[in-house]
């Protein structure tokens, strides 16, 4: 979730970082546009503060969207009403919680932290990246990613532990 805003909760008189994003909470029949708040100490605050596990079975359970289906209903508290047509997320169900987990060890990294994050800034699997190329999901390998991101994580992910590369 890299460039999501910066918050910060208090527990125990302990201050606790996280980071803020918008998601879609599936509520009724309707997605309502909300926030999602990961913080360092592994909790999730959206619709009610839980685990990274509880979070990701929400996800699961389709509580949290991912997906956002043709003609579904959209909500924004206040703001408008509308529906879905042609939506794209950028999100799998399996990749909204792994994002989640990443945000938690960055946000973990001791103060002046200068070697590489403890996962790549941009997620990559083999599904996901068919997916930005196209609606039809099939594996690509390396030497097919054509997105300057992608390929850089890609290096990451099969990089020792060190200086990032350039």
């Amino acid at each position: 979730m890299s460039g999501g805003r910066r918050t910060f909760r208090y527990s125990d008189g302990e201050r606790i970082p996280g980071l803020r994003r918008p998601v879609f909470a599936h509520r009724a029949g309707v997605h309502h546009l909300t926030e999602l708040t990961v913080y360092a100490d592994g909790l999730v605050d959206c619709c009610g503060l839980s685990t990274v596990e509880e979070f990701a079975e929400r996800v699961g359970h389709g509580q949290v969207a991912a997906r956002i289906p043709e003609g579904a209903r959209g909500a924004a508290p206040g703001l408008a009403t509308w529906r879905f047509t042609s939506a794209h997320t950028f999100l799998t169900p399996q990749r909204l919680p792994a994002e989640v987990r990443a945000d938690v060890e960055r946000l973990t990294e001791p103060p002046g932290h200068t070697g590489p994050p403890a996962r790549p800034a941009v997620l990559v699997d083999e599904f996901s990246l068919a997916e930005l190329h196209n609606d039809h999901p099939t594996p690509v390998t390396l030497g097919e990613v054509r997105h300057p991101c992608a390929a850089e994580a890609f290096r990451a992910l099969d990089s020792p532990p060190g200086p990032a590369r350039r």
